[in-house]
């Protein structure tokens, strides 16, 4: 109960005194730090989503996973 208490006084003054600046405060250092890692989290999912779902990435190719070719054995 306490704590909560201890967080609304903190919301009105942050309110009171920084406005609305202050709930934004070291959001930009935020994303220039978390950016990246999502961005490379994105496209290694991406890529890895394609590639099992078509079974290789160039057309030109015929490698194929070890598991595709078994199946393709049976």
């Amino acid at each position: 109960k306490e704590e909560a208490i201890n967080k609304r006084v903190l919301l009105v003054v942050n309110c009171r005194y920084e406005r609305w600046r202050g709930f934004y405060k070291g959001l930009c250092a935020n994303l220039t730090r978390v950016t990246p890692a999502t961005v490379i989290t994105f496209v290694v999912y991406e890529n890895m989503s394609h590639y099992l779902q078509n079974g290789n990435t160039r057309s030109g190719d015929n490698i194929s996973p070890v598991w595709m070719k078994k199946l393709e054995d049976n």
